[in-house]
């Protein structure tokens, strides 16, 4: 019936709902259906319509209206060589312990590949190669975010550069690179995947420092996009690589040889909706 007919006026009821989470014209949008008996008000919910609609469209603005679910990510940032990227191929990890014991698992890069005992896996090989000098493992922390939000973990290295000009006169410039991954949660969904979008910058500093400056340059990859994953399933960020110098010293006989080669940088994001069950994993089991 239309809501402006007299027989509609006499008999509608009208209904404020004082929202304590949810965006009142988000509530608007999710129930378009129900239009035009429902309208938004600052956080207010108004329902003008018959009782018995009223009470259901009550029903759903009561359901929608909850604290927005949040999410634990355990993050990992790593820089690996050439040589441990070829170990771990980025087609097939493999962690060898001190006997005959292996396991195997997929990863490609920037997609799903891992799941929670296969990240666990995952770490213990990585910690394998850092002690090997194959890899350094530039961050390892755990972060919240609530549904909605967007959080940026950070982290820099600075170097100070004396510049002589002149007899007793010196000029200090400073050189920063940053690297970071802004992690932001849209939505979870009813069936426990997160969708969430990911940003990651990576800066490094020249190892050759230009005569016409004489200050070093920064150079910096990226890369950014949206993802789809399922609860407790690590997601993968690759393909970030860079070129550096690095200098081989050999024992017997006396040696210093430069070499140049190539790192790649990897994130690894393992995702866990907080308040769903979270499964327990077995690393020392076989497959």
């Amino acid at each position: 019936m239309d809501p402006d007919s007299p027989t509609f006026q006499k008999h509608a009821v009208t209904r404020r709902i004082e929202l304590n989470y949810a965006d009142s014209k988000n509530i608007v949008t999710l129930l378009k259906h129900y239009r035009p008996y429902i309208s938004a008000v600052g956080r207010t919910i108004i329902i003008r319509a018959w009782p018995k609609l009223a009470d259901k469209i009550e029903e759903d603005v009561k359901m929608l209206d909850k604290p927005p679910q949040q999410v634990r990510g355990q993050i990992v940032i790593a820089e690996l060589t050439e040589e441990a990227r070829s170990e771990l191929g980025l087609d097939t990890l493999e962690y060898r312990s001190n006997s005959e014991e292996t396991w195997s698992f997929t990863l490609e890069p920037g997609k799903v590949g891992l799941s929670l005992t296969d990240a666990y896996r995952f770490m213990m090989t990585l910690k394998a190669l850092e002690r090997r000098g194959k890899a350094s493992l530039r961050a390892s922390t755990t972060v919240t975010v609530p549904e909605g939000e967007e959080v940026t973990v950070s982290l820099a290295k600075e170097m100070r550069i004396v510049i002589e000009k002149e007899e007793e006169y010196y000029r200090v410039e400073k050189v920063r690179a940053e690297t970071s991954l802004t992690l932001g949660i849209e939505r979870v969904t009813s069936n426990d995947e997160i969708i969430f979008n990911f940003k990651v910058m990576a800066g490094d500093i020249a190892e050759e420092v230009p005569k016409i400056t004489q200050i070093p340059i920064v150079y910096e990859r990226s890369a950014e996009g949206t993802a789809i994953v399922p609860n407790n399933t690590a997601f993968v960020i690759g393909g970030l690589t860079r070129e550096m110098k690095r200098t081989i010293r050999g024992i017997l006989p006396p040696s210093k040889v430069k070499v140049r080669e190539k790192t790649e940088l990897l994130v690894v994001v393992l995702p866990h909706i907080i308040g769903t069950p979270m499964p327990r994993p077995e690393i020392l089991e076989k497959e």
